[in-house]
């Protein structure tokens, strides 16, 4: 089973993210980087905490179990405002930014630190919140989208102005993904109280 864990987007930031994947979509659609992205279904928008991987199925409980001894104390309050992109070694995305939230940072690393002892492999690169909007494999299409991005904003490859909602939540969640010939499938397999009061 491939896993991850993530917190769920309230319906209206969804629609708000999904109007801008509507809008970039329009807009590309006339330019070669078009035809290489892959978007992500709104159903599937989501803010991932930790990429866990492939695990076999006996290990979901144990997981769980680790899982439900992480809180933030109290709920967490998320900002999603602005657009951007970036590319690592299998490819590029392109991602709706979160306001820096310390809370949320350290709760991702509280997550990493609880699954170490499983032998989950802790995080390599610093944690950078976000929604991903799409995905492509072409290393040359980062710079492109940033060109546009900073085209149309003047900020440097970050349009900051694109504000899509705020959301408070203390619940967390155990994912599976799994991959069809239509794209990804999201299924919530557990789901956890993050505040210490729940």
């Amino acid at each position: 089973m491939r896993l991850f864990v993530a917190l769920e987007i309230p319906q209206e930031v969804r629609n708000n993210l999904a109007a801008v994947e509507k809008e970039w979509r329009f807009n590309l659609q006339t330019q070669p980087v078009a035809a290489k992205m892959r978007w992500v279904c709104p159903e599937n928008l989501h803010v991932t905490l930790k990429f866990i991987g492939e695990v076999s199925n006996d290990k979901i409980d144990t997981i769980a179990v680790a899982l439900r001894t992480v809180h933030t104390g109290d709920p967490l309050e998320i900002n999603l405002r602005g657009l951007g992109c970036f590319s690592g070694r299998t490819g590029g995305v392109f991602w709706a930014a979160i306001d820096l939230c310390p809370a949320l940072v350290r709760f991702a690393a509280d997550i990493d630190h609880c699954l170490r002892p499983l032998e989950i492999p802790p995080e390599n690169r610093e944690f950078r919140a976000h929604v991903t909007l799409a995905r492509f494999k072409d290393h040359q299409l980062s710079p492109k989208i940033s060109k546009l991005l900073s085209g149309n904003t003047g900020s440097g490859g970050l349009d900051t102005q694109r504000d899509f909602g705020s959301m408070r939540t203390g619940e967390f969640h155990l994912m599976e993904s799994k991959t069809n010939s239509a794209g990804p499938v999201y299924t919530k397999l557990q789901s956890f109280h993050s505040t210490s009061a729940a």
